[in-house]
């Protein structure tokens, strides 16, 4: 981090105080008499300074911010497309163990900015899962909106919604409708 950029090339990298009875660091007083021997206005060493520790302050803010990644960033749709590649990779393992191979174009993993079913199916893959599939990847789940959207999505599609959902470092789970459910195990 270069504590004052504008002012004066960094040589060290500077560290910041951590709290305010912390001194500050050594680079950080140097690169302030240097600025003052330089010549360069007391007001302008003090709007760097002040500026370079607003940032800090906001670095610090955003890395106490852990967990779930908010809105609608990269991270939370790579989370998401991680999910439905985990269900692809499922669905496929039950094709190969009922001995009805089944390619990934079969099972076609959608574009995350594309409505409706979170996996397309082909009628080979649709005959051995007729459902209307949504999946879901993250820590605290509502499950009543995630069953919702996928009976949204079952109009469309004309099949039974089911919503597969996993949290880091947990198995993968499937929830339904229980008349659904019962239903297609009846055949």
């Amino acid at each position: 981090m270069k504590l004052l950029p504008k002012l004066l090339p960094q040589t060290k990298k500077t560290t910041l105080p951590k709290n305010r009875k912390d001194p500050p660091s050594p680079a950080l007083v140097e690169q302030c008499r240097r600025a003052f021997a330089a010549g360069v206005p007391a007001r302008k060493v003090i709007a760097a300074i002040r500026d370079v520790l607003m940032e800090h302050k906001a670095i610090a803010h955003r890395s106490k911010r852990r967990g779930r990644a908010k809105g609608g960033g990269q991270s939370s749709k790579a989370k998401g497309r991680a999910a439905v590649q985990v269900v692809q990779r499922a669905l496929l393992e039950h094709a190969r163990a009922m001995n009805t191979p089944l390619s990934e174009d079969d099972v076609f993993v959608k574009a995350t900015s594309q409505g409706g079913c979170d996996i397309n199916l082909s009628l080979a893959a649709y005959q051995l899962f007729p459902f209307a599939i949504e999946a879901k990847c993250v820590e605290s789940l509502n499950i009543w909106s995630a069953l919702a959207q996928a009976e949204v999505n079952a109009k469309k599609k004309e099949a039974p919604g089911i919503v597969f959902f996993k949290r880091a470092h947990s198995p993968l789970y499937i929830a339904m409708r229980a008349d659904e459910f019962f239903k297609t195990l009846r055949g």
